[in-house]
């Protein structure tokens, strides 16, 4: 059998986050993931200036500064007729470079300490990865899923697998953080449901490779080049990945969709391009009823689903895991009172809906 203090169930970036946290308070845990590696899809690609705030404290936001895009980028949303066409507007946000030299400008106390920035959860996750496998206290185990729990007054013992050989290893711990997604196996063993719309939004997600800037740069460098017909193309990493957001017409059945017609269709012409994922993709506006209960709770999008416009799902993340890791240290270092972890969900509940 396995003893830890804490299990984290998930390795996307609120259950790496929360290896972090616990690393911080010298609290060791042991982290599983279903999946092999980190995350191929292309979520998320804004980290608010709060969120960073919180990665300095960690130790870690050196590293993510280093891995988004160049700093002296702009963070614009253009609007488009299409994008091999005409501007129709333009909202202008500040680079990296030029939010600290306001912050530097404004020492009055009504400025973040930190700059928001672009960066893709692609990178976002092997960067929290790479860094929390080198901390002594965290045990972190990619490829392995839960299987099943059962908590009484003194802990919680699971059941874990490992998805490649099928070993099987029980795991004794004092608390379990469900950070594992939107279809949360931890949430649904609670018996905890959701509140809200599912599929509010209906798109095609087309990720593709290119360097055919006359096209793609035709309006200059900017984060969002949108359209109010024909979606999105987003700027991974001011470079070579993009990521195209087209809205699915009602009717249409996304399972016949040609992915690259759609894609040369929706920006206006054809052009130079390595279409990397294309699926149906669906956002959710959903807050689970309950974050947890005794010794097992809830973070990130196992007890919150928002449409991703302005970064909100994984920036709402970070706050859990944040809020919920000192709880956890204060239990296991006996400084924290019986009414502090039903205090995680009276905080984060409201923030969440």
């Amino acid at each position: 059998m396995i003893e830890t203090p804490v299990l984290i169930v998930g390795g996307g970036p609120i259950g790496l986050l929360m290896g972090h946290e616990l690393s911080c308070y010298g609290i060791r845990a042991l982290l599983v993931e279903r999946n092999p590696g980190t995350t191929v899809h292309p979520k998320m690609d804004i980290t608010h200036a709060r969120s960073i705030e919180h990665f300095r404290r960690i130790g870690v936001a050196d590293a993510i500064f280093d891995a988004s895009v160049p700093h002296e980028s702009p963070m614009d949303v253009i609007w488009l007729s299409k994008l091999n066409e005409w501007e129709l507007c333009r909202f202008r946000y500040a680079s990296i470079d030029q939010q600290r030299e306001t912050i530097r400008a404004n020492n009055d106390g009504t400025s973040a300490m930190e700059p928001q920035i672009r960066i893709s959860q692609i990178v976002v996750e092997p960067v929290l990865k790479n860094l929390l496998e080198t901390k002594p206290e965290i045990e972190v185990r990619f490829g392995w899923s839960l299987e099943s729990f059962e908590q009484d007054d003194n802990g919680v013992t699971a059941i874990i697998n490992e998805s490649a050989t099928g070993e099987r290893e029980e795991v004794r711990c004092s608390y379990l953080a469900g950070c594992d997604g939107g279809g949360s196996s931890t949430r649904k063993r609670l018996g905890i449901k959701n509140d809200g719309s599912f599929q509010a939004v209906q798109s095609w997600m087309l990720h593709f490779r290119s360097r055919d800037y006359d096209l793609l740069r035709r309006h200059g460098v900017a984060w969002h080049y949108q359209s109010p017909v024909h979606g999105t193309v987003i700027a991974q990493d001011d470079d070579q990945y993009w990521t195209m957001l087209r809205p699915i017409p009602p009717g249409e059945d996304a399972d016949s969709v040609n992915p690259e017609g759609h894609l040369r269709d929706s920006v206006g012409q054809d052009f130079d391009f390595e279409l990397l994922q294309a699926n149906p993709w669906y956002a959710h506006l959903l807050v689970a009823n309950s974050f947890g209960h005794n010794r097992i709770w809830l973070a990130g999008d196992s007890a919150h689903q928002v449409i991703p416009t302005g970064g909100y799902g994984m920036n709402t993340g970070v706050a859990d895991a944040a809020a919920l890791a000192w709880k956890f240290a204060a239990m296991l270092q006996g400084w924290g009172g019986e009414n502090l972890l039903p205090a995680y969900e009276l905080e984060r509940h409201p923030v969440a809906v």
